[in-house]
């Protein structure tokens, strides 16, 4: 798993290559707070080269966009596969997390 990100403007962008699972999720977490804890409330995450998600890392989402929530942000995801977003659908997580097709899409939610 590799988890990269950039500040475009007022919004943080980042992306989760490769498998998010109960290898790397210690990983991502504690990067993705790292990015909340530094102001970042406004980010956009590109799954598209997410091959596979577990339980663990979808409690890795859903911790970082309840935090976001807390403080007045919001996480969008964009570019989630057929595989990753039928887990999304069966666990519920685009219920709590605004997941859409492009990254103008994303951006576009944040307007």
């Amino acid at each position: 798993m590799q988890i990269q990100g950039v500040k475009e403007n007022d919004i943080f962008f980042f992306s989760i290559m490769g498998r998010l699972d109960t290898q790397t999720y210690t990983d991502a977490e504690k990067q993705m707070m790292a990015w909340i804890e530094a102001g970042n409330t406004k980010m956009i995450g590109d799954l598209s080269d997410l091959e596979f998600i577990s339980s663990a890392g979808l409690r890795v989402l859903l911790y970082a966009a309840k935090t976001l929530n807390q403080q007045g942000g919001k996480m969008v995801l964009f570019g989630v596969n057929d595989q990753v977003n039928e887990v999304f659908e069966v666990t519920g997580i685009s219920n709590v997390i605004d997941i859409t097709t492009s990254k103008d899409g994303a951006f576009s939610l944040f307007n």
